[in-house]
């Protein structure tokens, strides 16, 4: 079947037109510049080009990062109502996943299909558990309860009645889950939310190594891929995954954007949480650049080992895409974390993962 090597040179292709349509751009208004005439306005002809390379890659990425199948609608559709569809539980792990963490999903969507269902509901746990930090006192210590008696429930055989639940059962029925890790990041959550501060780097990695790298493990589980090559890259792509996500959240929580960071990196650069406000933004993007940094040679050291783990590993590795891109983000914006772009998304970034996808790299 030659639809794939086809749906792939078209996919280069587009990406090829779609940078071609920038130079041409640029290059067009930087002449009408030198002529000092109106350059806010592109000549139709690369409109055009653009919007037919644009489509070039949606449609053939989607064939490429999908590896989708023809699907008989009368057959496959007939005995179901569209109201059933969409009270099914793939569709609320679909849902819910795209809801709280969108660059997540995506990565997921562009693995192979086989394992989507079971990293869905690995993402979507751990998206649940990431709202722990947001209640109150008494919510939180419930609802912390709650997921250890899930996921002990689950491994007990227990038939529970929530999307989530059945969804990690399947999961873990499947392919085996770990039950230590799938606690971690339970217990994660109830020690950040203790301490609410990270007193030192080794107590933020550590947490990132609970949560981030954790997910990536069950993930690299589901594919069914072992190896302590795979295993150092999981761990450096968590921990810097980890680093970006913090810096970029610092802007959400306004004035108390302070908290996220280690308290032996506010001393050492002089500065407390107070500091952590849009009208001091130069004074803390010192800092912020440090933390970017080592978030950068973790990703660094993770590609180091390229050679050594299995090409079939880099799907479990495309959340690596979401760090080029904060860290980029980052870097355009001067590392203040309070500037809008920071938090925007951005297609550059869903580029990023299909040319991952595209080539297995990561």
């Amino acid at each position: 079947m030659r639809r794939k090597p086809i749906a792939k040179n078209c996919l280069l292709l587009g990406i090829a037109l779609l940078i071609h349509c920038t130079y041409s751009g640029a290059s067009h208004r930087s002449y009408l510049r030198i002529l000092k005439r109106d350059y806010r306005f592109l000549p139709i002809d690369i409109i055009v080009e653009c919007l037919v390379a644009l489509l070039t890659v949606i449609v053939s990425g989607s064939i490429v990062g999908g590896d989708f199948i023809p699907i008989r609608i009368d057959v496959q559709m007939s005995s179901k109502k569209l109201t059933d569809l969409f009270d099914g539980v793939s569709f609320f792990m679909l849902n819910h996943r795209g809801r709280l963490d969108l660059e997540g999903f995506l990565c997921v969507c562009f693995m192979t299909r086989r394992v989507q269902p079971a990293a869905f509901s690995i993402l979507a746990l751990n998206a649940e558990l990431s709202r722990i930090t947001q209640m109150s006192n008494t919510a939180a210590l419930g609802r912390i309860e709650f997921w250890k008696e899930v996921i002990n429930a689950t491994f007990e055989g227990g038939n529970l009645q929530m999307p989530i639940g059945q969804a990690l059962g399947e999961t873990i029925r499947k392919y085996d889950l770990s039950k230590r890790w799938l606690l971690d990041l339970v217990e994660a959550r109830r020690i950040w939310y203790q301490t609410n501060v990270y007193k030192s780097f080794a107590t933020m990695e550590d947490y990132f190594a609970k949560t981030f790298v954790t997910v990536i493990y069950l993930i690299l589980q589901v594919h069914g891929i072992q190896g302590i090559h795979t295993d150092h890259v999981a761990n450096h792509i968590g921990k810097a995954m980890g680093f970006v996500n913090t810096l970029r959240s610092i802007g959400l929580y306004g004035d108390n954007g302070g908290h996220v960071i280690p308290k032996e990196l506010l001393s050492r650069y002089e500065l407390s949480a107070d500091h952590f406000r849009p009208e001091h933004a130069n004074g803390v993007s010192s800092v912020i650049q440090h933390i970017a940094e080592h978030a950068k040679a973790h990703l660094q050291r993770a590609r180091s080992f390229k050679e050594k783990v299995p090409r079939e590993a880099a799907g479990a590795f495309l959340f690596s895409a979401i760090v080029d891109h904060g860290l980029r983000v980052l870097s355009d914006c001067s590392y203040n974390p309070f500037d809008p772009r920071v938090q925007q998304r951005s297609a550059r970034l869903l580029l990023d993962i299909m040319k991952h996808r595209l080539f297995a790299t990561y």
